[in-house]
């Protein structure tokens, strides 16, 4: 079990996993800064679905103007 740090920390120290993006979906309103201080991604919730496709979209190489 750990934390989301303690998981970065650990992914980030394995070459195999440590370019895999992660998004943190978080009720504090601070997860965007907190995540970007880590190289993750943040969202607060209530989760705007716009912005998760956007997020999602990205990662996934689509526009984020796509549907």
């Amino acid at each position: 079990v750990m934390n989301g740090p303690e998981f970065r920390a650990e992914q980030g120290r394995d070459p195999t996993i440590a370019d895999i993006p992660v998004v943190v979906l978080s009720g504090d309103s601070r997860a965007g800064e907190k995540a970007g201080s880590m190289g993750l991604v943040g969202l607060s919730k209530p989760i705007d679905i716009d912005d998760l496709l956007a997020v999602v979209g990205r990662f996934c190489g689509r526009p984020a103007s796509a549907p």
